[in-house]
């Protein structure tokens, strides 16, 4: 398992297991502070070709937060569920990207980010525990703390990326 990021920094096991919740809610507010008052222009522009805009960040980031907390669903009712990877760089997906409005997109992220914190809090002990297998980059047996941690890891990540993009 990777335990840091060669390109963020990130480390899995850095964050204390009672902030994990508490980080996951925290990056609608980390995001719209960064982008709030930014012209629209800059915030939908990509920085290169190869990389995300700031509107594809947030948004994806979003996308992140539903669908591991969809995993956890998944691993609380079933034995060891096969789980589909999370949307990633699919051009029809960037370009739906591209029409949503800022604000849309953060309440979106906040309203995720929110809804996976308060099922990590919810979560008892033994269920920490509780796997699925994963399919990307390769196949992979993960507990729910990696994909609690997981999704932390796409936050941090994406919100380096997202700073990064708003400079020329």
């Amino acid at each position: 398992m990777t335990t840091k990021c060669d390109k963020c920094g990130y480390g899995y096991h850095e964050v204390k297991s009672p902030e994990l919740a508490n980080r996951i809610r925290a990056f609608g507010p980390l995001f719209r502070g960064v982008l709030v008052g930014v012209d629209p222009r800059i915030v939908h522009r990509r920085p290169a070709p190869d990389e995300y805009s700031a509107i594809e960040n947030v948004l994806h980031v979003a996308d992140v937060m539903r669908q591991q907390h969809n995993r956890i669903w998944l691993m609380l009712v079933h034995d060891e569920p096969e789980v589909v990877p999370v949307p990633g760089d699919d051009s029809l997906v960037n370009a739906a990207y591209q029409n949503f409005d800022l604000e849309t997109a953060l309440d979106g992220l906040t309203e995720a980010s929110t809804a996976l914190a308060d099922a990590i809090e919810d979560l008892r002990d033994e269920e920490w525990s509780y796997t699925a297998v994963l399919h990307f980059p390769y196949r992979s047996v993960r507990n729910i703390d990696w994909v609690v941690r997981d999704a932390i890891h796409e936050g941090v990540h994406h919100l380096i990326d997202t700073r990064r993009s708003l400079t020329p």
